[in-house]
């Protein structure tokens, strides 16, 4: 692989070759996915140099000299080549200060832990660096959308096939009664009026309440149904595809008919 110039970097290292294959890091960087090489400093320098945007380095320090001393030797390494280990260090830990990270390897279980949490940490800051360079929003993990019940003296206007509600989606730059004022344009040809909104509890600031709320779980993302009541103060014609039905015969949702209960009028 030397030969071929199919290795993005190799050492000798104790009288052992040591290198990284080409493709494989390419397949994982094109694939996004990640990749853990365990490597001395003067290949985290090689490969940093190559890759300056996709290589994070955590420098893995034993808790003591004599700790690591007794681990080599645990593994069967003879005093020579211990020995010649140890003449390394002074100047591997001069690098650790270059790294992003630091992992002292005390006890195994909580290492590891660490070196788990940067992973998901890097993965998390990787999101965050693409939407920035995209001048993106993060994806909700939810949607909003609003069901509005417009109503006059005991009637509701519904679909002719299925008694049900006008279903409006929430866009990102408006409130949830903004698009209940805009389905009721949209769907029924009425310029809206805000007033007409019923509404359980007192208009905050910029926002208005819905009467329920119903949440429908999908696998592309949840979405949170918010449900408004529309009171028309005079009967209109209902347009193509629309008619008025009795409250008690369309497909209301109990929210409905619990706010029209508690407002009659």
């Amino acid at each position: 692989m030397i030969a071929d110039d199919a290795l993005l970097e190799w050492q000798e290292i104790h009288g052992r070759y040591y290198g990284i294959p080409q493709a494989t890091v390419e397949r994982a960087i094109s694939g996004e996915q990640d990749l853990i090489a365990d490597i001395d400093y003067k290949g985290v320098q090689a490969i940093r140099k190559i890759y300056p945007k996709n290589v994070i380095t955590v420098f893995i320090q034993p808790p003591s000299l004599q700790t690591l001393i007794e681990r080599m030797k645990a593994r069967g390494d003879t005093e020579p080549e211990i020995g010649k280990r140890l003449m390394r260090v002074p100047t591997e830990m001069t690098f650790a200060s270059e790294c992003d990270y630091l992992i002292v390897n005390d006890d195994l279980d909580e290492a590891a832990e660490a070196l788990y949490a940067v992973v998901i940490a890097e993965r998390s800051r990787r999101k965050i660096t693409k939407l920035i360079a995209q001048h993106a929003s993060p994806p909700a993990p939810f949607s909003f959308e609003v069901a509005t019940a417009v109503v006059n003296n005991g009637d509701v206007l519904a679909r002719d096939s299925s008694a049900t509600l006008p279903v409006e989606p929430v866009a990102q730059t408006e409130q949830p009664h903004e698009a209940a004022l805009r389905s009721v344009q949209t769907h029924l040809g009425i310029p809206p009026r805000l007033d007409n909104l019923i509404s359980p509890l007192p208009a905050a600031v910029g926002a208005i309440a819905p009467v329920g709320i119903e949440f429908n779980p999908h696998r592309g993302g949840d979405c949170v149904t918010m449900i408004y009541v529309y009171r028309l103060p005079q009967r209109i014609t209902p347009p193509d595809g629309w008619r008025w039905t009795p409250q008690d015969e369309a497909n209301l949702p109990h929210q409905v008919q619990h706010a029209l209960a508690a407002s009659p009028t």
